[in-house]
């Protein structure tokens, strides 16, 4: 009789393994990939409208205004934006001419409620486009115009094309909320 029931299992585990297996053979690869681009895509164009009278004044307008204008990449990095007196922080890496050859990090800063350690960083900042923070000295930052964000911008492919960009995207960063 136990032999009876373990078949039973056996077959009853069978059919189930079968009836997944199926399932999943039944969903069509290129729809599901082509449905996702187009949702993406519509949602990549609603993104690339946004200007920055439209955006919202804080990380996440800065963000979805820079993405819009095809500078940043999908993943993003939260940063622990406290060690240097920011509110929040981000990270992305982007390619250009090479692989995650570029690196955007974004802070914002409460104005109204700067530590002594934030000040100090923006002033930095503003006078040489470098601070120091546990040790290390962080090089090719900037600070908006408004004051509010600041924008780290690395990229390890030197050639014309990258310098150009890199100069549009400060550009557009600066100008921010001004």
């Amino acid at each position: 009789m136990k032999n009876c029931w373990k078949k039973i299992a056996a077959l009853f585990c069978a059919a189930a393994m079968m009836f997944s297996f199926t399932a999943c053979a039944l969903e069509d690869p290129e729809q599901t990939s082509s449905e996702e681009s187009s949702g993406s895509e519509s949602s990549k164009e609603e993104v690339s409208q946004i200007s920055d009278e439209d955006a919202e004044d804080s990380l996440k307008g800065l963000v979805l205004y820079l993405d819009a204008k095809g500078y940043l990449s999908e993943n993003s990095v939260e940063m622990s934006a406290s060690m240097i007196g920011a509110e929040s922080g981000l990270k992305y890496s982007v390619s250009l001419n090479g692989t995650d050859n570029i690196t955007i990090e974004l802070y914002e800063f409460d104005l109204e409620n700067l530590n002594d350690e934030a000040q100090a960083i923006i002033e930095s900042v503003k006078k040489d486009g470098t601070f120091t923070v546990a040790g290390m000295q962080a090089s090719g930052a900037m600070m908006s115009n408004s004051g509010k964000y600041m924008m780290i911008y690395t990229d390890t492919v030197d050639n014309e094309e990258n310098t150009a960009r890199a100069e549009k995207v400060k550009e557009d960063f600066a100008g921010f909320k001004n």
